[in-house]
């Protein structure tokens, strides 16, 4: 079975607006942290553009992967509550799971995790936004 994670970091361009591009650079280094914190043997991870990351590992079940959410996530809070920054850094993803067939590609599992994550993307931002009331 094979894992592939989509990750956007949200609000990248307030962080580069407000604190300037340097911070905004720490603060995409965070999620890498994060992904290199949540490595499992076999895994693959890469800034694919701007503040899109790609995460592909072999992973046994369904638990793994939440396993590995849990602790990509958990790096990101431990880093929110010591770092003293006025900001906060988060990320949205969704992951597709499955057992490969001749016709599927990587570009298709990709879109897969990429358009779950938009959906978890905008609820998150909408949760953020309630909480801001």
């Amino acid at each position: 079975m094979v894992c592939v994670v989509g990750i956007d970091m949200d609000g990248l361009k307030p962080i580069n607006d407000i604190y300037g591009h340097h911070e905004g650079d720490s603060a995409l280094c965070v999620v890498g942290y994060a992904i290199k914190e949540a490595v499992v043997p076999g895994q693959i991870g890469a800034r694919i553009g701007g503040d899109e990351f790609e995460v592909i590992f072999p992973c046994g079940s369904e638990a793994d992967v939440r396993r590995w959410v849990e602790t990509f996530e958990r790096s990101l809070d431990t880093y929110n509550k010591k770092s003293g920054k006025s900001y906060e850094v988060h990320a949205s993803l969704g992951y597709r799971t499955g057992i490969p067939a001749a016709d599927d590609t990587l570009a298709g599992y990709m879109k897969e995790s990429d358009d779950i994550m938009y959906k978890n993307k905008l609820e998150n931002k909408r949760k953020r936004n309630e909480l801001l009331r």
